[in-house]
């Protein structure tokens, strides 16, 4: 078959990679524009472009689907679109183009974290399992019919980078069997009952409030590593909390005080104990307590809530 991939981030890669080795031919690439990055704002594009150069697979970086763009993509004479984690919202028009219609691995167990950030936002909320669905597409947000689903454990002490390069594997994994079988395949409606949303993650959500629940403040910071990354203030400075655990005591302290330096124990709002194991200061690499106590003093009892 003759295939159309669209993915930007290096989420979607291992799908790319599997199509390209695949019986069927990957025609043309979609991803997101380049864009500046790092200090130096150098123009980078993204990690699926990267792959497609390297493929020698023709890359576009259209922002939208106006006519001219839509006249190219009906060029291609397509039997199929692939897309994950494109990160554009795709026309009717565009979805009518292939054959076959267009096809998308999305990073939760649908209708449960439609949206931009399922693997953070499951994490964040505790759930013990989320996994992979392949659906087709319509014209609604995640609301398509679906194709296929994989079931993944969350553990107690994975974060997002981890449950994400478990997913995009079995993303990849679960879309070539899809596609390969893509002339009979047999298509369930979502469920309208337990449908949620994953906002995409904003730095302002990364500051740990202290007055909830240890449970609460565990997943976040799991969920926002390695981006955001949860952040407090100790010393009246700014301090990424890259790792914690529940420490399995209580305490009557108010929210936010520090009860111990090493280990580095804080008070949370439900009376539980949060015990931050690995630190980084602006600008520095990511330190244990003890490598971080060599060169900063951490106040006993000093309330770091709103410091």
């Amino acid at each position: 078959m003759r295939i159309g991939f669209m993915g930007s981030p290096d989420f979607s890669v291992p799908t790319l990679e599997v199509l390209h080795n695949s019986t069927h031919s990957v025609e043309v690439v979609y991803t997101q524009p380049p864009r500046p990055k790092g200090r130096g704002k150098k123009i980078i594009p993204c990690p699926v472009h990267e792959k497609a150069d390297a493929l020698d697979i023709p890359v576009l970086n259209p922002t939208k689907f106006n006519d001219d763009e839509f006249e190219i993509l009906k060029s291609y004479n397509l039997d199929l679109l692939v897309v994950v984690a494109y990160g554009i919202i795709l026309p009717q028009k565009v979805l009518d183009i292939p054959k076959y219609g267009c096809i998308n691995g999305h990073a939760s167990l649908l209708p449960r974290w439609r949206g931009a950030a399922p693997i953070q936002r499951a994490i964040q909320s505790g759930d013990e399992k989320t996994g992979v669905c392949i659906m087709q597409m319509d014209s609604g947000l995640d609301t398509g019919d679906v194709i296929s689903e994989f079931k993944v454990d969350i553990t107690k002490d994975m974060n997002s980078k981890q449950l994400h390069d478990k997913l995009m594997i079995v993303t990849a994994d679960e879309m070539i069997k899809v596609v390969d079988n893509i002339k009979n395949i047999n298509l369930t409606p979502q469920s309208s009952q337990g449908i949620t949303y994953a906002d995409k993650l904003y730095k302002n959500e990364s500051n740990i409030d202290w007055s909830k629940n240890a449970i609460d403040i565990y997943n976040t910071v799991r969920a926002f590593n390695p981006f955001p990354l949860c952040s407090t203030n100790i010393n009246s400075s700014p301090i990424k909390v890259i790792s914690c655990e529940l420490f399995n005591k209580k305490t009557d302290k108010p929210a936010g005080t520090i009860l111990s330096d090493n280990p580095l124990l804080v008070a949370c709002g439900d009376g539980q104990i949060i015990n931050i194991t690995k630190l980084q200061k602006p600008g520095k690499k990511e330190v244990s307590i003890k490598d971080f106590l060599n060169g900063n003093n951490i106040v006993i009892g000093e309330n770091i809530f709103n410091n």
